[in-house]
């Protein structure tokens, strides 16, 4: 149980001071524009109607390409360290009690095998994603017409289904990822054991993964509707902290859900 609270703490923060970073580069720019040297700060941003906000948006707009192609690069580096608590929870969650440092040196081991499991993903991912937004498009126009309300609704629902699509690859990587640590199999035998999971159980795979997801789906709402309450556009630094920590608690409960359902597929990949 220690083991388990250690890996699910360190793959919280790992990924918290990976959003710093991340973030990190968008602050300095929006400090660029001079927002901090106002008396009320980059509250400014988030006051009704955004005037405030266009402005900063098109005097950051000749340095936006730079931008994402430096986020772009930053968070793909990121992703594959974060593979490293990724496989961390994974191995603490194993029926097997080992010691900590065999814990670690199992969780490195793994970290290959996982990182082309989760490239493999990420690619059939934006496939999927290219894919259903070229059919809808088309069929948004030859099918229906380009102006109708059924032209939309095709379209809202070709989206939605890519988007579940997404999300079912993602638990197809989940399970794969779940049957490498558990075997000690290379990637291309994972994929399969995951598959055989999901063919075996699917209703048991689709109730283990929904109740994590619909719990980060309320208390991502939850957070949202509490800083809107909060307001951070109106005076007083302690706005600002209740948001900061509302938004970190949906962080941590977040690793949290996720062990909950990698623990799940471990016991569905055995």
């Amino acid at each position: 149980m220690k083991q388990r609270a250690l890996a699910v703490g360190l793959d919280f923060a790992l990924r918290a001071a990976a959003g710093l970073i991340l973030a990190s580069p968008v602050i300095a720019a929006i400090a660029s524009t001079g927002i901090p040297s106002f008396p009320e700060g980059d509250r400014l941003l988030f006051e009704p109607g955004g005037l405030m906000l266009v402005e900063v948006a098109r005097a950051l707009w000749s340095a936006a390409i730079p931008l994402v192609r430096t986020e772009l690069v930053t968070g793909l580096l990121l992703g594959m360290a974060l593979l490293v608590p990724y496989s961390l929870v994974l191995v603490a969650l194993k029926r097997r009690v080992v010691t900590t440092v065999e814990l670690c040196g199992e969780a490195v081991s793994r970290v290959p095998s996982l990182l082309a499991l989760h490239g493999l993903t990420l690619l059939t991912q934006g496939g999927a994603i290219l894919a259903t937004a070229t059919v809808a498009s088309g069929l948004r126009t030859s099918l229906v017409g380009a102006t109708s309300r059924g032209a939309d609704l095709v379209v809202v629902a070709l989206l939605l289904l890519g988007g579940l699509l997404v999300l079912g690859l993602a638990m197809l990587r989940d399970l794969a990822s779940a049957a490498c640590v558990e075997e000690s199999v290379g990637s291309r035998v994972a994929v399969g054991r995951g598959f055989a999971a999901l063919l075996r159980s699917p209703g048991g795979v689709l109730r283990a993964w929904a109740g994590p997801l619909a719990t980060v789906v309320v208390l991502v709402a939850a957070s949202a509707w509490l800083t809107g309450k909060v307001d951070v556009s109106r005076a007083g630094a302690w706005r600002v902290g209740v948001v900061l920590l509302a938004h970190q608690a949906v962080l941590f409960a977040r690793s949290v859900c996720r062990a909950w359902w990698l623990g799940r597929a471990l016991a569905l990949v055995r």
